[in-house]
């Protein structure tokens, strides 16, 4: 292989002074639609395609020292996965040269080479012997393999029986448990549960610790900035940052053009911005701005950062991002935005507009709308919440929030004493035959999977399954999607079942994404002309672009999986069963999915979703179950369920709980929804004294940096965003009693972590608040600004202005 194209590998660790891995000029190109004859005769109704070029890795140029941690983060299809699999020697570069000094342990794909009728023992003997470990060396650390992955009891069983997490447990301890000089980890840790990921950081700290590299691949931004020392970023195949894993991190996940410093000789200037000096509430800002463009631009385009000034003036709410393709040739342009409806009522908005080249911001204008809502209320954002108020039993005891949560009465999905075993040490004779005398005889044992389990699951509702690796989770899906049989009880799901597990396991890596769904799809019920009008939504949802006309070999595993669940989306059905599909996208990505399975959910359909990140679990579901050994241990509101779980715990609490009106509980169905989820609280009110002037508002507050400081009317007001009155004066609060309440807040626009405030103003008193109760919640992902953001997009277009010697309208 020459030496400015290919990979080159030596069996010598490299000195301290050589790169461990060293790419130069590194590009991959993929072709499209490479269909054979075989495959056209044995599938006739597929189209015939024309075969185009996607440019996986674009000139890269990288060198990574000896004992280095590196992290590589992007947005999907960035190319993160092509780059480890040239590291490893799995596929080879099109053009430039990748250096890999000394033994590489390939992590990417786990279990992807597991035999489905194989024990996990004699998976683990083949896998091994694969990557060159003789039966000598394998012999004497089967049993640290085994007590690593956690799965000793599941070893004797067939592979094909094991979940995600369990397949990556068992590879993860056999690429581990052996030296290397390079290891590349892919996304691979998304699917254990917490103490099996504490368990692979400790052993990848201690490799690299003892000399080896990492390369680490994980749209977990927390995760790379622990593990990591150093972080690239890679954008549509080519390298775009490179520095401390803070920096390149923040630079990343921030979509504020602001926290990037300008461009002293900027390519494109502002001359004129103009913008609505008034909209009303929920309308639309129209931003027009005139641009000189100096010299030719490499990637314009347009930021517009949205600031609430009498809130703080300085913060950056939420950032809009656009490309402007007409705007790269020298010359004078206008450019027209139009806003998606703007969530405010009754209070200044700012919109700073930026010009970015190649994300470096180059010009930067500022202007400021008065946006009016109904008289006599707040500034503020909108807020529609639902409200039920009734008394409580004459017995004083508190009735249990959402009762209907554990056995409601419009059932969809119903199992009674469900009960499945596996039995270990008995290989098929097909096996024995074709690996005769390779194994060891194991003594037979059982495996109970699921364990006399009993659940109920109603219309409309999202139920979350959590537990450790092995708990029966996956089981339990796969017997609803009518893939397994019980050994003893009974399951009913009443409506058509849309199985999103395995995504991607089951595409021919011979035919094209394309083909994959049009084969995929008619197994789902989804007709031929429905399919081939959704296709482009399809590849758009599942962010892999024109990789849809590739062969799926060269996909990721996250790429067929968000290939897969986009597509199921599509599919007709009212039970969706979700198998940690979510741990393999990015943050764009997560939140679309998170947004369509609510969509689905609004419109009356059922979702069981299983995922080992209880954020996700938290955003998307109202009810969790734990399930461990078969057995449901745990049953109830999803807060309180992934709180005695070991989840992330939540600060609540009363202030100036004196008066003789008091919110005595308020529970959360969730503290942590997802960007336009529903937020459902229940509690109770206790009115000791009746007070004729007292009013029950609910409002978002921007939380206190010091919970213990005792907070001023003003302060109050200052940080309240948005507030509505459920009980005015005169209402429920004039009489003595005990009362129940049920509070819902329909799609939450406004991402950002803040506390859900009930509180008892007194009229009298101008509306002096004399007690409060409060949760602090959040809406959309765990990292980023503190602050609320509305999600506020824009809608670009460019025109040359007359004489400009730059490019023609499009049309």
């Amino acid at each position: 292989m020459s030496s400015d194209t290919g990979a080159a590998r030596g069996a010598d660790v490299p000195g301290a002074d050589t790169p461990a891995v060293a790419l130069h000029g590194l590009s991959k190109v993929y072709s499209r639609a490479l269909r054979t004859a075989r495959w056209r005769a044995a599938v006739p109704w597929l189209a015939p395609t024309t075969p185009l070029p996607h440019v996986a890795l674009d000139d890269v140029d990288l060198e990574i020292g000896r004992g280095e941690a590196i992290g590589i983060i992007g947005a999907n299809g960035a190319g993160k996965t092509t780059l480890l699999k040239v590291v490893a020697g799995v596929t080879q570069p099109t053009t430039g040269s990748a250096a890999v000094a000394g033994r590489v342990g390939s992590m990417i794909e786990l279990g992807v080479g597991f035999h489905p009728e194989l024990t996990g023992w004699e998976n683990v003997r083949c896998t091994s012997a694969m990557h060159g470990i003789g039966r000598g060396d394998l012999r004497g650390v089967l049993g640290d393999i085994a007590e690593f992955s956690g799965i000793r009891d599941a070893m004797d069983t067939p592979v094909k029986h094991y979940s995600l997490g369990m397949r990556a447990r068992l590879a993860f301890a056999v690429a581990t448990q052996f030296p290397c000089e390079v290891l590349v980890v892919d996304e691979v840790l998304a699917v254990g549960d917490q103490d099996f990921q504490q368990k692979c950081f400790a052993r990848i700290q201690e490799m690299v610790a003892g000399g080896t590299t990492l390369l680490f691949v994980s749209h977990a931004m927390t995760l790379v900035t622990l593990v990591c020392t150093r972080v690239v970023r890679l954008d549509r195949g080519r390298l775009v940052d490179d520095g401390p894993p803070d920096e390149v991190v923040e630079r990343y996940l921030s979509h504020a053009p602001s926290r990037h410093a300008p461009e002293p000789d900027p390519a494109m200037i502002v001359t004129h911005l103009r913008g609505d000096p008034e909209v009303p509430t929920l309308g639309q800002q129209k931003i027009s701005a005139e641009v000189e463009v100096r010299r030719a631009v490499g990637d314009a385009r347009v930021a517009v950062d949205f600031l609430v000034p009498n809130v703080d003036p300085d913060r950056v709410i939420s950032s809009s991002v656009a490309s402007l393709p007409g705007l790269q040739a020298p010359g004078r342009y206008r450019i027209t935005g139009r806003s998606s409806e703007i969530p405010m009522e009754n209070g200044t908005a700012r919109f700073t507009v930026r010009l970015l080249d190649d994300r470096r911001t180059v010009a930067v204008a500022s202007t400021d709308c008065r946006v009016l809502g109904e008289a006599g209320r707040r500034r503020g954002f909108p807020m529609n919440p639902t409200w039920q108020i009734e008394a409580a039993p004459a017995t004083g005891t508190p009735v249990a929030p959402h009762p209907d949560l554990l056995r409601p009465a419009d059932a969809v999905v119903t199992t009674e004493h469900l009960t499945k075993t596996y039995q270990q040490g008995r290989r098929g004779a097909a096996v024995r035959a074709a690996l005769p005398g390779r194994f060891g005889r194991h003594g037979p044992g059982t495996v109970h999977a699921l364990d006399d389990l009993g659940l109920t699951v109603g219309s409309g509702q999202a139920l979350g399954i959590i537990g450790p690796n092995g708990a029966g989770k996956t089981t339990l899906l796969r017997m609803l999607a009518a893939l397994l049989d019980p050994d003893r009880g009974r399951w009913q799901v009443d409506g058509q079942v849309v199985p999103l597990l395995d995504l991607g396991a089951g595409m021919h890596p011979d035919m094209t994404g394309r083909e994959n769904l049009e084969v995929s799809g008619r197994l789902l019920g989804i007709t031929g002309p429905q399919l081939a009008g959704a296709m482009d939504r399809i590849a758009a949802f599942a962010g892999i672009g024109d990789a849809l006309d590739a062969p799926v070999r060269q996909y990721s595993s996250g790429m067929r999986a968000r290939l897969g669940f986009a597509l199921g989306l599509e599919a007709p059905g009212r039970v969706l069963l979700i198998d940690e599909v979510l741990a393999v996208g990015d943050e764009d990505f997560r939140r679309a999915a998170l947004a369509a399975v609510s969509a689905r959910r609004r419109k009356g359909d059922t979702v069981l979703f299983v995922s080992h990140e209880l954020q996700l679990v938290e955003q998307l579901c109202d009810r969790v179950v734990r399930i461990d050994h078969g057995r449901v241990l745990d049953d109830g509101a999803a807060s309180g369920v992934i709180e005695r779980y070991g989840g992330r715990s939540w600060a609540g609490g009363v202030a100036d709980a004196i008066a003789g009106i008091r919110v005595s509980s308020l529970t959360l169905q969730q503290r942590h929804i997802a960007v336009g989820g529903s937020l459902d609280a229940t509690g109770t009110i206790v009115v000791d004294t009746p007070s004729p002037g007292a009013r029950l508002e609910v409002s978002y507050r921007v939380p206190p940096e010091d919970r213990d400081a005792t907070l001023t009317s003003e302060d109050r007001e200052r940080q309240v965003f948005a507030a509505r009155t459920l009980e005015p004066a005169g209402g429920a609060l004039a009489t003595a009693g005990t009362y129940q309440f049920r509070l819902g807040v329909d799609r939450n626009a406004i991402a950002g972590r803040y506390d859900l405030v009930l509180s008892v103003h007194d009229d009298r008193e101008d509306e002096e608040v004399v007690t409060e109760t409060w949760q602090e919640i959040r809406v959309g992902p765990e990292e980023g600004d503190d602050r609320p953001h509305p999600l506020l997009e824009f809608e670009w277009t460019v025109v040359p202005l007359v004489g400009s010697p730059g490019p023609q309208p499009r049309p």
